[in-house]
């Protein structure tokens, strides 16, 4: 069982005299006040769920305090795990927007909402709303007998419902979430904040005809004050850690007051009573407003126009503002051979350089009369040797002649690139195998089609035709 005890306190004391009325039910999960000067009490005891014997739906309780014998009103319904309380300012009349979980529909990962409106005469209505989605927002007017719904998938919908539920007024849809009556009930601000963009629209309740909107980006906070001519928008911390400050707004679409904040967590108007405020059977003039944003400290740099700049290869973030990796710069002109060079080197093992040794001593002793330091050595001598042991030896040593000067005679040299006789000056023996004299030609030709194929990207660059990334020469 759970207790609701109601204490009686001192006048001006604040002293607890005795406890004045308990109530007592089994299950209550939340419970809600009203105001006015014969104050009622709202519980709220959730859905039972069980597996095997039927669900016990939840039930809203309304009693008048202190006498909780009978309750002046008692409705349940299904789809209800949590709810949400609002009474209009006579209490009188009680608005129940229901929460489910989970939505078993599946229209929505967020669960379900329903809307439902008690008064304490014993009425109950379902509030009809002819969109589907969430209901986002409830607001009473200040003479309890109106409130306004902002309902449904976005761009959502904004309805005016009277006491009996009828509907009264369309807003129409738009990107909203929040909606209040300024404290006479004349003008009526519906927003939209949060992930939405911030607009605000000001509607006058007399004629249902839009006064103004403005634009507050970035507002968490929003209320009215006391007099009804101002609202007051802000964005605080931590629902956002940048630009906080409030702005304060008239209905008219005026701003007349703005001031940052470097961190500001709560703001609100000074408690005052409407009825210290007359309202005006005409709307007030627009203040002189302040001056615009663009003296703001924190106003935005705009980068003056000109001419913009070149768009050139598309660079991942990460690699913005830094060198070329090396891996394309293998791909240019000038890197090209050197890089090749240097992955051929890299990549012999300890028995390539040992039978390289020995190929040169051998190769020594049988070319004594020949000039070590010619530039042009044989092709031939490299007959027999995997490729890629043959871009390891001295010929990748030398020094790299530009590129259209190495393509015509990498081109002559593989064309003169045949087995050679057998003789004394001969670094080759006269015993070379027929298989081998074949896997040589195999090399040249590869080589060759190499060659043929760099010269085709070059004639393509110099016509100016786009190449890939990778085919830069």
């Amino acid at each position: 069982m759970i207790f609701i005890s109601f204490l009686c306190f001192a006048p001006l004391k604040l002293t607890v005299i005795a406890v004045w009325a308990k109530l007592i039910l089994e299950g209550i999960s939340e419970f809600s006040l009203s105001p006015g000067r014969s104050p009622s009490v709202a519980v709220f005891i959730p859905e039972k769920k069980a597996r095997i014997a039927h669900s016990a739906p939840a039930i809203v309780r309304m009693f008048g305090i202190p006498n909780f014998n009978a309750p002046l009103s008692n409705q349940s319904f299904y789809k209800g795990d949590k709810v949400e309380m609002i009474w209009n300012d006579l209490g009188t009349n009680l608005l129940v927007v229901t929460h489910t979980d989970i939505d078993k529909t599946g229209k929505s990962y967020y669960g379900e909402t329903n809307l439902y409106h008690m008064s304490v005469t014993g009425s109950f209505d379902r509030v009809t709303l002819d969109k589907e989605g969430p209901i986002h927002d409830v607001a009473w007017s200040p003479n309890s007998k109106e409130f306004i719904v902002v309902y449904g998938s976005m761009p959502a919908k904004a309805t005016l419902f009277d006491h009996r539920v009828d509907p009264i007024f369309d807003f129409g849809s738009n990107p909203r979430n929040f909606v209040r009556f300024n404290p006479h009930g004349r003008i009526i601000c519906i927003a939209g904040f949060g992930n939405l963009n911030g607009t605000v629209d000001l509607w006058d309740r007399r004629t249902l005809t839009k006064i103004s909107t403005v634009q507050a980006s970035n507002a968490s906070y929003c209320n009215w004050s006391p007099d009804g001519r101002y609202f007051l928008t802000a964005t605080l911390t931590p629902r956002l850690r940048v630009d906080n400050g409030f702005k304060v707004w008239h209905y008219q679409g005026t701003l007349v007051y703005w001031e940052s904040v470097d961190e500001l967590y709560q703001i609100d108007w000074r408690p005052a009573s409407a009825e210290l405020y007359p309202i005006r059977n005409a709307l007030s003039p627009a203040p002189v407003p302040v001056k615009t944003l663009e003296t703001s400290p924190q106003e935005v740099k705009v980068k003056p126009a000109g001419k913009p700049n070149p768009a050139g290869a598309y660079r991942p973030p990460q690699l913005r503002g830094t060198a070329t990796p090396s891996i394309f710069k293998c791909f240019s002109n000038e890197h090209y051979f050197n890089c090749l060079r240097s992955a051929a080197t890299q990549a012999l093992s300890k028995n390539v350089l040992k039978n390289k040794k020995k190929r040169e001593a051998k190769k020594k002793s049988k070319e004594d009369g020949e000039d070590a330091d010619d530039e042009c050595k044989s092709f031939s001598s490299y007959e027999g040797l995997p490729i890629r042991e043959i871009f390891a030896t001295d010929i990748l040593l030398e020094p790299t002649p530009p590129l259209d000067i190495i393509a015509p005679a990498a081109s002559t040299l593989a064309s003169n690139a045949k087995p050679p006789t057998p003789g004394p000056s001969s670094p080759v023996s006269a015993a070379l195998s027929s298989s081998a004299l074949n896997e040589n030609d195999k090399k040249v030709r590869n080589i060759e089609k190499k060659l043929r194929q760099i010269m085709d990207l070059k004639e393509k660059q110099d016509k100016g035709e786009k190449l890939e990334l990778t085919q830069n020469i």
